[in-house]
């Protein structure tokens, strides 16, 4: 069975490593043979890209066998542009939302994508070599290392995937861990947004300081230590500005089994909810807004709270009931390797075009 793949890139913009990176995967296994086009476009006016505002950064269109065209749509919202999803065969959609999906009139043709975040391949690779072409100066040799898979110059890959995968670790001793950021609200001109992102932050507070009460030396943690939060959260933030940032952030993230995440901008599965599946952690969540394959399910991958006071009552319990840790843990770790896992999210969503259509008729 010969499967040829031709994906379009507009973007290198983070939320898109996971994608890459499974297709990368299962071209260099053999199961396909992948070839990538950027358009002259997509390289133009790289140094004021609009990559936080254009939705066309966000959709990477892929042609099977010249035939079958899919869209992987990776954006945070919920939203899907009509002309879009017109315009393909399959849709896949990081932010799926049921009931919003059942009002479009070519919904049928849109599926859920799965839990993202940045994640890289490490080895030689020509398709992130390629994608250097996106940048300039400094960007530009640091992402042509990158793609040559060289780290002695300081250019490795933070999120490379053999730092972002890990089974449960069972010798732990019990301790929890909340790392987040509070976003400035001065630079969203929406009032109503706004409005989110300041609750967004007073939430992501209140987490660190019920936390910090309730569990002191068994709980780490706090806010990016910036001069926003410093300003607004000053009993909030870390000790160092040095933590949070990437490396560090995994590093320590890695020594704790249970972690706690909040809901990101726009109601998305946030990173960082991610990125303690692939690690095996046994996770404290805020309510899911949107759905992702196979049985991720609370209760089996996560414990739910909604206020300050649900957490610690849901973190007493993972202290106290090692098996349901344990039990959390394990999930996480199959439903990684079977559907997060960049590519097995890959293969999944080839699994549901096979299923959909006569790719090979």
């Amino acid at each position: 069975m010969n499967l040829n793949c031709e994906i379009e890139v507009w973007s290198d913009v983070e939320h898109f490593k996971q994608i890459y990176t499974g297709f990368s995967l299962l071209h260099r296994s053999g199961f396909l043979t992948l070839k990538q086009v950027i358009p002259s476009e997509a390289c133009k006016d790289m140094t004021r890209p609009k990559r936080w505002t254009d939705y066309k950064f966000f959709n990477a269109k892929v042609i099977l066998n010249d035939g079958i065209s899919i869209v992987y749509d990776v954006h945070d919202w919920n939203w899907i542009d009509e002309e879009i999803l017109s315009g393909v065969d399959f849709y896949f959609k990081r932010s799926f939302d049921s009931n919003y999906v059942s009002n479009l009139t070519e919904g049928s043709k849109v599926f859920p994508l799965g839990l993202n975040y940045p994640v890289s391949t490490t080895h030689k690779d020509t398709f992130k070599l390629q994608r250097s072409r996106l940048y300039s100066g400094k960007a530009k040799i640091k992402a042509i290392a990158k793609g040559l898979g060289l780290d002695r110059f300081g250019y490795g890959e933070t999120e490379g995937l053999d730092n972002l995968e890990a089974m449960p670790d069972f010798k732990a001793d019990p301790k929890v861990l909340f790392m987040a950021k509070a976003w400035s609200p001065e630079s969203i001109e929406d009032k109503k947004q706004k409005e989110v992102v300041e609750a967004i932050n007073e939430a992501r507070a209140n987490c660190v300081r019920i936390l910090r009460a309730e569990f002191r030396d068994r709980f780490y943690g706090g806010l990016a230590r910036d001069d926003y939060s410093l300003s607004n959260f000053a009993d909030c933030v870390l000790p160092d500005s040095s933590l949070s940032n990437k490396r560090n952030y995994l590093d320590i993230l890695k020594g704790f089994p249970i972690c706690v995440a909040t809901t990101g901008l726009n109601n998305s599965n946030g990173w960082k909810l991610a990125e303690y599946v692939a690690l095996s952690k046994a996770i404290i969540t805020e309510p899911l807004f949107f759905q992702v394959p196979g049985d991720f399910a609370k209760e089996r991958n996560y414990l739910e709270f909604s206020t300050p006071e649900d957490l610690v009552k849901a973190a007493f319990r993972l202290f106290e009931d090692k098996n349901l840790c344990l039990d959390i843990m394990i999930n996480n770790y199959r439903y990684y390797q079977a559907y997060l896992r960049p590519d097995s999210l890959i293969l999944n969503t080839l699994a549901v075009v096979f299923a959909n259509c006569d790719l090979f008729a």
